[in-house]
C-alpha cells in the first residue's frame, strides 16, 4: 500500500478554507500538499456508498479520530456538510491548497507512524 509519505508532495497551503478562516497559532496540524508532479487526488479517493453509524464507531463528529487497521493506527477526521455540502467541495479543495486539519493536543501522536494515512469521511 502507498502512503501519502511514499510520494513526492508539497506542503498544504495555509489560509481560509471552507471549514474556517485558517491554521491557528499554538495549535497541532496534520497537513497534506499536493505537487504538479504527483499522484492525482483521485488516486486516494474510495467510495464504499455506505452510511456509517459515527455513535456506534465511537467517531466524534468534531476533529480528529484515531483508529487501528492491523497493526497501524489511522486519523480519520469526519467532514462536516455545514462547510463542505459536497463531497466535490472537499476534494477541490484539497486539490487547490492541500489538506490541512486540526488535531487535538490530546491525541496519542505516539500511535502514529509512517504508514499511518487520513482517511475522511462525510
Amino acid at each position: 500500500m502507498t502512503t501519502l509519505l511514499d510520494l513526492a508532495l508539497t506542503p498544504a497551503q495555509g489560509g481560509p478554507r471552507e471549514c474556517g478562516p485558517g491554521r491557528q497559532a499554538s495549535h497541532i496540524y496534520a497537513e497534506c500538499g499536493f505537487s504538479a508532479g504527483g499522484a492525482p487526488i483521485e488516486q486516494f479517493l474510495i467510495d464504499y456508498s455506505m452510511a456509517v453509524d459515527l455513535a456506534r464507531m465511537g467517531f466524534s463528529t468534531q476533529g480528529m479520530n484515531l483508529i487501528k487497521r492491523g497493526d497501524v493506527y489511522h486519523l480519520v477526521d469526519i467532514i462536516g456538510a455545514e462547510h463542505y455540502p459536497h463531497v466535490a467541495d472537499f476534494v477541490e479543495e484539497a486539490r487547490a491548497i492541500g489538506i490541512s486539519r486540526k488535531i487535538p493536543r490530546t491525541a496519542e501522536f505516539s500511535k502514529l507512524t509512517a504508514q499511518s494515512t487520513m482517511i475522511f469521511s462525510s
